[in-house]
């Protein structure tokens, strides 16, 4: 099925019409995300020195720029859906309300490149990334052990290889989504994204209430004969609702953007009122799902089962209420997340900068013990003082501890040996339970992970959790307010680039002929290394008090 041809909200202003039907979810949602969007812009620190500020599908920052006192640029919006969405339709609207002159409408799938390199300067999604490119094969394929026979999407009752396959397209989709906004974003460049989401890690719990009332009536209409079953056997509906890890784990992958804010659900408003009258409700909520739904039925079934099919699902929705609104009040909840543009040559760092792994003649883990070794073995007497002198306790089933900046080599686990025994015996002394601990293991992506994770299980530890965590320090690592300790050695002095300046023939600090800020050098090299050294220590600090709980 040629998904950019087929999947499109209904168009114009009628009974069955997006725009008639959308007040009920996505308006609602948009509501509660506004004060999350507004923040989003009001905490962006970059103000581009531009003209024109191009902005695809929505966002209203001239807020920021008068109040900085800065010229306001012209802005540039950019619309874009798949072809088969109802343009003529938007335009007219947009015109209408003249908030714009400059405005352009762009035909195509998000998950390829849709504008020129470094064009964006914001970027808003809502209800987007949960749609998948396609359905994938397998669950199309009768010879296959994920053919999804009898059902329409995802189901709890249906295989996990459904669910399985289901995922692995999402991944495909999300990376291609990132790496063509990467391509198209200025460094600095904000995006928002809001979509639905699931709690659970069961990726066959999808809360999609209203499809399976769908699937439901296609059932019903299908042992009326109305439905061919063959024809049911074949649809699905290319929706997969992620959880925040599976998302957070593709945007990690991917590298190009930081997590600026945002990777929480909140629950989406439902009416309490449905009950006044039943009937009503349920083709209100029919309606909806026949404003999103209907273009891919009729590219599937024809023209002829759709009336049939949804005054079959409004009968069920009305038959049903009570349970369908519990399941839609429990399960629906959104997603937004704010991300940043990161700049090329820090992520290339990220790639490059690594201790040598392994075990071998020049390996980190045999060659750390003339330096690191001896200066934490000095250090040991002050981190055990700092946890004694610790006073808080947290009343916690567990205890959560980062090393960032772990390399490969033994002294991480020595060190987070030392942590784990001492706020052990700190419990103990006071009479209180002691927490299980979790203890999370950072460095770059290009750390030995492997020779870290062998060294880590070949002994007991005081500790069974761990984890390792990919990534610099100088983002954002952990969840908000997740962490109690953090340890550190040896890292901060790393910088996350090298300064621009000093790698600019046209600039003072060009540092030619030298590897490194030194005395017979000019000032500015040492001052652009100063600066780098200013703005790291910054966004260090900003992540981890983020992360870290109070006390």
């Amino acid at each position: 099925m040629e998904m950019d041809k087929v999947l499109y909200m209904n168009g114009g202003q009628g009974e069955y019409s997006y725009a008639q039907n959308s007040n009920l979810v996505q308006k609602k949602a948009l509501l509660i995300a506004k004060p999350l969007l507004e923040e989003s812009i009001r905490s962006w620190k970059n103000t581009f020195n531009c003209q024109t500020l191009r902005i695809a599908d929505l966002g209203k920052s001239i807020k920021k720029y008068v109040h900085q006192g800065m010229s306001v640029p012209e802005f540039q919006f950019f619309y874009n859906d798949l072809p088969s969405n109802d343009f003529n339709s938007l335009f007219r609207l947009l015109l209408a309300e003249k908030s714009c002159n400059l405005l352009a409408g762009v035909p195509g799938s998000f998950y390829t490149r849709l504008f020129p390199l470094n064009s964006l300067h914001f970027i808003h999604s809502a209800f987007g990334i949960h749609w998948l490119s396609q359905i994938p094969s397998e669950v199309e394929d009768k010879n296959s052990e994920a053919w999804n026979r009898g059902r329409i999407c995802i189901s709890e009752e249906g295989s996990a290889g459904v669910a399985d396959a289901y995922f692995a397209q999402f991944q495909r989709d999300l990376n291609a989504f990132l790496k063509a906004r990467a391509k198209e974003m200025v460094v600095g460049g904000r995006m928002f994204l809001l979509f639905v989401t699931r709690l659970s890690a069961d990726r066959r719990k999808q809360p999609h209430v209203f499809v399976d009332s769908l699937a439901g009536a296609m059932i019903e209409l299908a042992s009326q004969g109305i439905i061919e079953e063959e024809k049911l056997d074949s649809f699905n509906i290319p929706l997969y609702f992620p959880n925040n890890e599976e998302v957070r784990s593709e945007l990690y992958k991917e590298g190009s953007f930081a997590i600026i804010g945002g990777l929480e659900s909140f629950a989406h408003e439902v009416d309490d009122h449905y009950d006044n009258d039943k009937e009503a409700y349920a083709s209100l909520l029919s309606n909806h799902v026949r404003a999103v739904f209907e273009g891919l039925l009729l590219h599937h079934f024809g023209e002829g089962v759709i009336n049939d099919l949804f005054v079959a699902h409004t009968t069920l929705i009305a038959n049903n209420m009570e349970e369908v609104m519990k399941i839609w009040k429990k399960a629906k909840y959104i997603m937004t997340l704010t991300l940043e543009r990161k700049d090329a040559s820090k992520m290339e760092m990220e790639k490059v900068l690594s201790m040598n792994g392994g075990q071998g003649e020049y390996s980190y883990a045999q060659n750390s013990n003339l330096v690191q070794k001896k200066i934490l073995l000095t250090a040991k007497p002050l981190l055990e003082e700092s946890i004694r002198s610790w006073k808080n306790t947290f009343n916690c089933e567990t205890l959560c501890i980062a090393d960032l900046g772990c390399s490969s080599g033994p002294n991480t686990l020595f060190i987070t040996e030392i942590i784990a025994k001492e706020i052990q015996n700190k419990y103990i002394n006071q009479g209180m339970r002691v927490p299980e601990f979790q203890v999370f293991y950072n460095d770059l992506p290009s750390n030995d992970f492997n020779s870290l994770f062998r060294l880590l299980l070949a002994e007991e530890r005081s500790f069974n959790m761990a984890a390792g965590v990919p990534g610099s320090f100088y983002t954002r690592l952990f969840p908000l307010n997740s962490l109690h300790f953090i340890h550190s050695s040896f890292s901060l002095h790393w910088l996350s680039r090298v300064p621009s300046e000093v790698e600019d023939k046209n600039s003072k600090g060009w540092n030619r002929g030298r590897v490194f800020i030194s005395e017979e050098g000019s000032e500015s090299v040492a001052d652009a290394y100063f600066a780098q050294f200013q703005r790291d220590l910054n966004a260090f600090l900003k992540e981890r008090a983020n992360e870290m709980v109070v006390g």
